[in-house]
Formats: structure tokens, C-alpha cells, sequence
């Protein structure tokens, strides 16, 4: 990341703030996209699958199935900011120690009524892989291109 901002950086001081602040928005949704699409996947963000979720006991009522994290990978719990100087890809505030348990593999109370401690696989969320920088790469230079 740190050769691309070498490489970008002086011809992105060209730009106004107003355009700097639009084209990190424009890296930040794309980012969110590729972040969105792993979680879908059930992977991290360097294509590696997550742990698959515990089977849980039988006599446990309301216990979850099906794909994980989906509800973070919604537009409004995981949110793309962006000023003129940085773009920004983070969890709203009421999800946020729901995925940092599960991205750090941290230990926590299970969602049931008298809950015992789990845990957690480590199951990283967010990340940056080199299909995300080429891909900010090409967004930079049709920006400045165009």
C-alpha cells in the first residue's frame, strides 16, 4: 500500500480536495465491494476459507445456520468513508465488537439465554490483497487519466 501511495501520491495533491475526497469515497466503495464478497464467500480477505462454524447442540433452540457474517456484509453495518486524504472501510459501531471477536479469534458469551464462553475462530473480516490494489491501482489511473 505504502508503494502505491509513493507512486500516486504527487499526482493526487493535483487534484482539488473536493476531487481527492471523490475518488477516495470511489476506493473506499470499491474496497467495500471486495470486502462484502469475501464475507459471502465465507473467506478472508487472502482468499482463505474461515473455520466453519461449530455444530451446535441439540438442545439448544434458535441456533444459527446457514452462511456467517452475512448481516455485516450489509451496506449499513459495514460503512465506506472517505475525506480528502483517506479512504476508510469500517464497522458501524454497534457491530463492531461482534466482528473484532470473530476477525482476532477472540473469546466471548454466546448468543443464548444464559450463555456460556466460546472461543472464536480467528475468521479475518477485513484486509487488502493484491487483487484489491491492482484494482485501486486501475481506479486511480482512470481517474487521473479522464
Amino acid at each position: 500500500m505504502q508503494a502505491l501511495e509513493n507512486w500516486a501520491g504527487a499526482l493526487l495533491q493535483r487534484l482539488s480536495p473536493v476531487e481527492q475526497q471523490r475518488l477516495a469515497l470511489n476506493v473506499a466503495r470499491q474496497l467495500r465491494r471486495s470486502q462484502q464478497k469475501n464475507m459471502r464467500a465465507q473467506q478472508g480477505p487472502d482468499g482463505t476459507a474461515w473455520e466453519l462454524r461449530k455444530t451446535p447442540a441439540k438442545t439448544l433452540r434458535g441456533t444459527k445456520t446457514g452462511p456467517m457474517m452475512r448481516g455485516l456484509a450489509a451496506a449499513k453495518y459495514l460503512r465506506a468513508q472517505a475525506t480528502p486524504s483517506e479512504a476508510t472501510v469500517s464497522f458501524a459501531d454497534r457491530v463492531q465488537r461482534i466482528a473484532r471477536v470473530h476477525h482476532y479469534g477472540e473469546t466471548d458469551a454466546v448468543n443464548h439465554p444464559d450463555p456460556p464462553q466460546y472461543d472464536y475462530p480467528a475468521r479475518p473480516l477485513l484486509g487488502i490483497s493484491d487483487a484489491d490494489l491492482q484494482a485501486i491501482t486501475q481506479l486511480l489511473m482512470k481517474h487521473l487519466q479522464g
